[in-house]
């Protein structure tokens, strides 16, 4: 077949459907349409937007203007909920600490999703083998624990200028038939 290929009616533009349903414009009256329309969705399960449709067309002409009107007002009225990736944008953006943004949603909190939803967020933006951790208090760090298993003939200092200590964990392939290869710096995992 030559020439454009047909695009379903649902995914034309607003002037193909236009030169479409020029004809049925044409010959049907508004009354027809809006029947046929109803019956359309009622048969389809749309019952609620029948029963919508039938009172806006069958009242007065003011209706539509009326419904119109006190859509555009509930959604002006309703607070848009900011999506979690959208919220840790802005927490990084602006470099905002957890007590920062703790406090903006506060004052706002219809529009700003939770922290944990953030920590949630965050945690997808790495890959699946790697877990960070937050750093540790530098006092501290000198007396960390030892890994669970060390990794053969590579000594202590050498490991320490390898992976930081509590900046982060890898876990290796669980193909891996060498158990050593696992690095830890807690008895937590």
């Amino acid at each position: 077949m030559r020439g454009r290929p047909i695009v379903p009616f649902e995914e034309s533009n607003e002037l193909t459907k236009r030169k479409k349903t020029e004809d049925l414009r044409k010959n049907k009256s508004i009354a027809e349409l809006s029947f046929a329309t109803q019956m359309s969705l009622r048969v389809s399960g749309n019952t609620e937007a029948s029963k919508l449709l039938k009172d806006i067309t069958s009242t007065s002409p003011k209706r539509a203007s009326k419904y119109g009107k006190a859509y555009k007002t509930l959604i002006e009225k309703e607070p848009r909920k900011m999506s979690g990736e959208d919220a840790l944008a802005l927490l990084v953006d602006a470099k905002l600490s957890r007590h920062q943004y703790s406090l903006i949603r506060q004052s706002n909190p219809e529009r700003f999703p939770s922290y944990k939803i953030l920590q949630a967020e965050k945690k997808k933006c790495y890959p699946n083998n790697i877990k960070v951790r937050p750093f540790g208090n530098p006092l501290l760090t000198s007396k960390r624990k030892e890994p669970k298993k060390k990794l053969k003939n590579i000594p202590k200092d050498a490991l320490d200028l390898l992976v930081p200590p509590t900046a982060t964990e890898y876990q290796c392939n669980e193909d891996d038939d060498d158990d050593d290869s696992f690095l830890t710096d807690s008895d937590d995992s």
